[in-house]
């Protein structure tokens, strides 16, 4: 395998100068001090007019886990109006048509939004391991499905035709390929070395090509009709935690910038990219988190919002912080205080 010198290489923690990016800014659904209510899991349809999110409300029995429902907003005529699509619910996940949303509710369910009818394709198993929707393929067979604790780690692809698990490993980062191919990565700083890795899958036949050995990569993304992917690595990174360009035919990796980033999401045509990052203005401060947006031109970012949501770093969590609107031109993100705001560059 042959490593490039990297192109550029900035540390967040130097950043402590650079003042807040001018843009557009607004809150889409505010924090309720009175219940107690936050909000969470942010993800845009694929046309760009809705955004489906999931309301997290404290149970008056504080030893309960809270109680967590899906909204969707959508935008008519310049207003958002929300619509309560499922209670006890999490993790929604757009069909590639926009017409239908899979989310975890006991189990995998399917709605048609138009007649707000929900099917369970996958039920839960009892004393088994709670797995929750990753992505959909741009096909709309398949969806991936990770779980939701570190020690169950085996994450699959579901074959919605035929309503089996196809018993493929799918990676704990997972991005489809426009002919529905599945580029995954398994990772994990304490795992054994064949335990990551950088692959790509065909469900059809299960068969795989493995890009990478020994490394695996936290977040992936295929630009439109690209024959390479970005990838973030953070364990086991060959030059250090950052973004790295990978081909796709010959698994040759190039550090484009180092980056300590959290929850980093990349926007739908591969320019962009925007995580939340810790900065320290004066030693003894408690760190301030916040959004943070870059490009793949010159590999440089800025701050765009400050006082973002802190990550828990808990993978039982599993939540999601940033979401690109499909014209890479917006990014739907959390606050530190349980707002979703929208950020219009």
């Amino acid at each position: 395998m042959k490593y490039r010198l990297p192109l550029l290489i900035f540390s967040i923690l130097l950043l402590s100068s650079i003042s807040v990016f001018c843009a557009t800014e607004y809150v889409l659904i505010p924090a309720n001090s009175e219940t107690g209510t936050t909000y969470t899991n942010p993800v845009w349809s694929p046309d760009g007019r809705s955004i489906a999110y999931v309301a997290i409300t404290p149970r008056p029995d504080s030893s309960e886990p809270p109680a967590k429902s899906i909204y969707v907003a959508t935008l008519t005529k310049g207003r958002w109006s929300h619509r309560l699509i499922a209670k006890d619910a999490d993790w929604p996940v757009w069909s590639p048509d926009g017409k239908k949303l899979a989310f975890y509710q006991n189990g995998l369910a399917i709605m048609t939004l138009a007649e707000g009818k929900t099917n369970v394709v996958l039920k839960q198993n009892p004393g088994g391991g709670v797995f929750f929707p990753q992505s959909w393929s741009p096909n709309g067979r398949y969806i991936v499905m990770l779980p939701t604790t570190p020690q169950e780690r085996k994450p699959f692809v579901f074959d919605i035709k035929s309503a089996k698990n196809l018993g493929l490993t799918a990676g704990l980062s997972a991005t489809w390929i426009s002919d529905s191919k599945l580029l995954s990565s398994f990772f994990g700083e304490q795992q054994a070395p064949e335990a990551n890795w950088v692959r790509i899958t065909d469900p059809t036949t299960g068969n795989y090509r493995t890009l990478l050995k020994d490394i695996g990569a936290a977040k992936i993304l295929v630009p439109p009709r690209a024959g390479y992917a970005w990838l973030w690595i953070k364990n086991r990174a060959p030059k250090g935690e950052g973004l790295y360009r990978i081909d796709l035919k010959s698994g040759s990796l190039t550090k484009m910038v180092s980056c300590r980033a959290e929850e980093l999401s990349w926007s739908p045509d591969g320019k962009q990219f925007a995580f939340l990052g810790k900065l320290v203005e004066k030693s003894g401060m408690e760190p301030q988190y916040n959004l943070y947006v870059g490009n793949t031109q010159n590999w440089s970012f800025k701050i765009y919002s400050k006082g973002a949501a802190k990550p828990t770093g808990n993978f039982e969590d599993h939540l999601r912080y940033i979401s690109w609107s499909p014209d890479s031109k917006s990014i739907a993100f959390v606050t530190g205080t349980g707002d979703i705001k929208v950020l219009k560059l």
